[in-house]
């Protein structure tokens, strides 16, 4: 019973470590959604992406790549409101 008893704290120990860890995943990345939101110049460039303006993106990618490399993210990518990825 003592053993049982101690297992079972430890996996309830982890199964909270891991909760935690899933929410601050969860909060970088809505931080990271939020700072494309807030940031006029993206705002700017997006509307201009869709519009269909040659240079919007280029210009909007490279603000993507800047993000990946800062974040260390493998792979990022820009979608639309429908869900349609616009740019990777």
């Amino acid at each position: 019973a003592d053993y049982r008893h101690q297992t079972q704290a430890r996996l309830e120990a982890i199964a909270e470590l891991k909760a935690k860890e899933v929410a601050a995943w969860r909060r970088e990345r809505v931080a990271d959604g939020r700072y494309f939101i807030d940031n006029r110049s993206i705002v700017d460039l997006s509307a201009r992406l869709l519009r269909g303006e040659a240079d919007a993106a280029a210009q909007l990618r490279d603000a993507l790549r800047r993000m990946q490399e800062n974040h260390r993210y493998q792979r990022i990518a820009y979608h639309d409101a429908e869900g349609t990825q616009r740019l990777a």
